[in-house]
């Protein structure tokens, strides 16, 4: 009986410094990037970004992974239930988080289902048509959309995102009224507009600008509070006499219930590639405007999102 215990108390020891030995040597294979977006548009841009520089970091590769469908909800949903590991990590946009919670969806998750690792950057919503639209001018969309409510369409990323909201933010400035049709991203939106599927696009900046620079699409509106420097003479979202609705963001999360020491190195390691001047080209080219927030104040935010989405949403149409 002795040595049986013995046994057991030598294999105790041996066994137990295990979990800490593998958190220390994390990572020891690849970690996938979940992207709750189709290629093109700015989340799946800037986590492409980030995963390349994450690789060098950390020594393993860090392999994007798209995952679009339902506003976001679909890959955000699959990190909420990924092994908390630290080789699952998401890169994240407030369209599957902040909208959905402040709009009081029934999501598969809650916001404590998330580490955040720091938001990476922001992207405003422009709203456009295309060149060679019969409307060539707001003035011109928004006596037509009075004379003909609802006969105009317009696309946006899923109900509830935040080119969404923008969009009917929009319309209730100007007392316009026109449809809604959703898409899975900013690309397949952008695709339909210069596919005239749709006579109105509201997408982010950053997919935007390359058809507005090409000549494929005139500019209407901004959302910033005030006019972005990319296009300054297009005007912005509070001149049109709105008080403005929140910007796209896009940052990297872990699930709960990670353990300390792998989300502390990811950390760290996510802090040091934001930091340098090369990524920070890569994701200003990709049209991301890189304002790192940490943890904590990424965690702030949002929350005091939520509740301003909520407040947004008592006056807006979100019914479809």
């Amino acid at each position: 009986m002795f040595r049986n215990a013995w046994l057991a108390f030598v294999v105790a020891a041996i066994v137990a410094p295990l979990p800490a030995l593998a958190q220390a040597q994390f990572p020891s294979r690849s970690v996938s990037l979940i992207i709750p977006a189709p290629p093109g548009g700015p989340t799946d841009s800037a986590g492409r970004v980030i995963a390349t520089a994450l690789a060098g970091v950390l020594g393993q590769p860090v392999v994007p992974e798209n995952r679009p469908g339902a506003g976001a909800i679909v890959g955000t949903s699959l990190l909420a239930k990924a092994t908390p590991d630290g080789y699952t990590v998401g890169a994240l946009a407030n369209v599957g988080l902040t909208s959905q919670f402040g709009l009081g969806r029934d999501v598969p998750y809650k916001t404590d289902d998330f580490i955040p690792l720091g938001i990476i950057g922001f992207d405003v919503v422009l709203v456009s048509i295309r060149t060679d639209s019969h409307l060539k001018s707001l003035k011109e969309l928004v006596d037509f959309a009075r004379a003909n409510p609802k006969k105009l369409s317009y696309g946006a990323v899923g109900i509830g995102s935040t080119s969404q909201m923008a969009m009917e933010a929009v319309k209730q400035a100007l007392g316009i009224d026109m449809t809604f049709v959703p898409f899975n991203g900013a690309g397949p939106t952008l695709t339909a507009l210069l596919g005239g599927h749709i006579d109105i696009g509201s997408a982010q900046l950053s997919s935007s600008l390359p058809f507005v620079t090409s000549g494929r699409l005139k500019p209407l509106i901004v959302t910033s509070s005030a006019r972005t420097a990319a296009l300054p003479d297009v005007p912005s979202v509070n001149e049109l006499g709105s008080s403005g609705t929140p910007n796209f963001w896009v940052g990297l999360f872990l699930p709960a219930k990670t353990p300390p020491a792998v989300v502390e190195k990811l950390g760290q390691a996510l802090a040091q590639v934001i930091k340098d001047p090369a990524v920070v080209t890569r994701l200003e080219r990709a049209g991301l405007i890189v304002d790192f927030r940490p943890p904590e104040a990424a965690r702030s935010l949002m929350l005091e999102e939520i509740k301003t989405i909520a407040n947004l949403a008592k006056n807006i149409d979100l019914k479809q």
